[in-house]
């Protein structure tokens, strides 16, 4: 760790450039190779070496043919990787229901399963409306509020 130099300043202006300009390069193959992606993040890697696409889609895509261009068109190492939908909403960010920060942004590191006997369980509403995140799966808070209600609905019983 050290103190950003001039040169690392320009180096990231440049990833900067080059970040957007991936954009469009990557939205144009992905029409001309007809694929069903849609582009969510563009990483440049600091070394300049290495640039990944991080996309969603509903099936599983062969992008084989669209690396291969991608990697001509940039001269640099391409990596293209499918995101589920709260890897999503944690790349594009935003606010929970709550107010704060999503969750899965600010200090979330795993995605582990969520279910609607969790919401039973914390006896909330079951209007999957109220119970849906920005991903548009359940809550996360569901899952690492549970060991609280558990807790407490422990002491009131006993």
């Amino acid at each position: 760790m050290r103190e950003a130099t001039e040169e690392d300043l320009r180096k990231m202006e440049r990833n900067i450039r080059k970040e957007r300009h991936a954009s469009s390069v990557f939205q144009n193959r992905i029409k001309k190779y007809k694929l069903p992606m849609k582009l969510v993040g563009i990483e440049s890697h600091f070394s300049e070496k290495k640039i990944t696409f991080y996309f969603t889609s509903q099936e599983r895509v062969d992008f084989g043919s669209l690396v291969k261009d991608l990697a001509r068109a940039f001269k640099c190492l391409i990596e293209v990787r499918q995101i589920g939908d709260r890897e999503k909403s944690k790349r594009l960010g935003g606010f929970g229901s709550c107010g704060i920060l999503l969750c899965c942004q600010s200090f979330l590191k795993n995605f582990e399963p969520v279910t609607m006997k969790m919401a039973k369980e914390q006896e909330l509403p079951l209007d999957s409306l109220k119970l849906g995140g920005m991903c548009g799966k359940l809550l996360c808070c569901l899952r690492y509020e549970l060991p609280f209600y558990r807790e407490k609905k422990k002491k009131t019983t006993n």
